[in-house]
């Protein structure tokens, strides 16, 4: 469902280091006695019932480890109950964690998340004791009702959501899943453990699950939204406060007429002895494995436009040394061709023929401007937001050249990764002539592709602090949008440095050129990527231009309607 599966996902994890950097708890103390050298620190805290302000017993805090500051051997989590008084103290391997704590018949909280706002990371160092990690719990909320087929009759095992609408990187909408149910045989649902929100609702069926009441044949059910539209546009926001039962959220799935996309594998491989094939159908739709006889047929395709990827493979065995100079022979599959086709289903079921042709090779070579030794390894990275077409990366240290091989038929952008900070941005990538910095790599099947990568090293370092009434600004962003519009065609932002607890943002490896700076929440659901966001709120940013190498310090003062949109 779209909820769950949003196209683009990796374009997003490209921009999640400027997004997901929190502030942490004031530096903790130390207790009397403790050396430095300890090995073990702790984290101790409150929970509390936000209505009332009383301690809250029996509370759950899980605490749980995540990056940058990744050890081995550190536990993936550790877990506290509050005593009487609500406190919690739990000994912990100096690491970095968040916190989400938790009760019966309150919605769940993250530390440091409060409404839209992002959660913080904690970090403790050897033999510290992080105090204060506090917890304010809101009774929880509900929502409930009847989910019905078109015919009014009661939908079961339909799948039911309540989250927040979100844009992506790539200004795509969709819906986050806060809390989820099935709906019982009466159809009916009940969503708890919600906090204070606007949550919309949506449901999907699962064909697979209750064939028996589903669509008649040709037919599905769209994943649908309350009060009963398949548009996101359209959707109701159902308003939920803090211990209320919102109830009566009836409406009915919206059904759509499919059709069958049948693909035939034309095997144009030298060789012709590929064992199997496997036939992908974006979006949404596989991957899925089939046979030897290169035909496969996807059922219940709505209409819209699909790309249609083969792959031919080939069963292999790899010998491996294990300890004790035993050889383990090992079954792997070798992918040995692919090819892809647009199309496009309308009112009629479609039948494709894809040819499949040999891996591509992308030769590279990556030079610095202007040249300069790189202090750290830098990771150059071709992706693809297409099934099968996989993830290609290569570190270098420096100008070098070096071959992307093999590389299957897509849709590839290059993007750099890893290293932080670089001090480096993507400057220019020509393949072949044209320019495709910001634009999609076609590679052909068999194809041979000549790119020349250039990385910036005259980056920028944008950093100010963001005030509002005077006070420092916490969990706010600072947002930089290039002036050109085509320049931001793809992606909305050239960067967002969230702020700490004391207002200060900071923005690295910015390419040198022309902005505007805004100042906003730091919105964990992403209302500043939507589309014409830039445009419409161009009067109230600052317009900068930012030279090569240079160290610019943009202090910003946050309006009151910015703060809250």
């Amino acid at each position: 469902m779209s909820a769950s599966a949003i196209p683009g996902a990796t374009a997003i994890c490209l921009l999640a280091l400027g997004i997901a950097g929190a502030g942490a708890p004031a530096r903790p103390q130390r207790r009397a006695g403790q050396s430095r050298q300890a090995k073990v620190a702790s984290i101790s805290g409150h929970v509390y019932n936000a209505a009332t302000g009383a301690p809250l017993a029996g509370a759950k805090v899980k605490i749980v480890k995540i990056a940058p500051c990744y050890v081995r051997g550190i536990p993936q989590s550790y877990t506290a109950t509050t005593s009487a008084d609500g406190s919690y103290s739990v000994d912990v391997r100096p690491f970095c964690y968040s916190l989400t704590a938790s009760r019966v018949g309150y919605a769940a909280q993250d530390y440091g998340a409060v409404g839209i706002e992002w959660p913080r990371r904690v970090i403790a160092h050897p033999g510290e004791h992080v105090t204060g990690v506090d917890f304010r719990l809101q009774p929880q909320a509900m929502l409930s009702g009847t989910i019905y087929g078109p015919d009014r009759q009661p939908a079961e095992h339909v799948f039911v959501c309540a989250g927040r609408r979100t844009y992506s990187a790539l200004r795509e909408l969709a819906a986050t899943c806060d809390r989820s149910v099935w709906t019982d045989k009466m159809g009916h649902f009940r969503l708890d453990a919600l906090a204070p929100a606007d949550y919309y609702v949506e449901v999907a069926f699962d064909m697979e699950g209750v064939p028996s009441t589903g669509p008649r044949p040709g037919w599905t059910y769209q994943d649908t939204y309350y009060p009963g539209t398949a548009n996101i546009e359209k959707a109701q926001r159902v308003n939920v406060t803090a211990g209320s039962h919102t109830h009566g959220l009836d409406f009915s799935l919206v059904a759509e007429r499919t059709y069958s996309v049948t693909v035939v594998a034309q095997d144009e491989l030298a060789s012709r002895n590929s064992d199997f094939y496997s036939f992908a159908l974006d979006p949404s739709e596989g991957p899925e494995r089939g046979g030897e006889t290169k035909v496969h047929i996807f059922e219940r395709v709505p209409s819209g436009k699909y790309r249609v990827t083969v792959l031919a493979n080939r069963h292999a065995v790899r010998t491996w040394s294990a300890p004790g100079g035993r050889q383990l022979r090992l079954p792997e599959t070798l992918t040995v061709g692919g090819g892809w086709r647009e199309i496009r289903v309308t009112d009629a079921d479609v039948q494709v023929a894809v040819p499949v042709g040999g891996p591509a090779d992308i030769h590279v070579e990556a030079v610095v401007s202007p040249p300069r030794a790189l202090a750290r390894p830098v990771q150059i990275t071709l992706y693809s937001f297409f099934s099968f077409a996989g993830w290609h990366e290569q570190t270098i240290q420096g100008p070098q050249t070096f071959d992307f091989d093999p590389v299957f038929g897509s849709s590839y952008f290059f993007s750099l990764q890893e290293v932080w900070p670089r001090r480096l941005y993507l400057k220019q990538v020509r393949c072949d002539g044209r320019t495709v910095t910001r634009q999609p790599l076609t590679v052909q099947p068999g194809g041979h592709v000549t790119c020349r990568v250039t990385l910036g090293s005259d980056s920028a370092l944008i950093s100010g602090f963001i005030t509002q009434g005077g006070k420092p600004a916490k969990n706010m962003a600072a947002l930089l949008a290039r002036v050109s519009a085509s320049q931001r065609r793809r992606f909305a932002y050239a960067g967002v440095g969230p702020t700490d607890g004391k207002g200060h943002y900071v923005m690295g490896d910015v390419a040198p050129g022309k902005y505007l700076l805004f100042a906003g929440r730091d919105d964990r659901y992403g209302s500043f990527f939507a589309p014409g966001f830039v445009r419409s709120h161009e009067a109230e940013a600052r317009r900068i231009t930012v030279r090569p190498n240079e160290n610019l310090v943009v202090n910003l003062s946050l309006t009151a309607e910015a703060s809250h949109r």
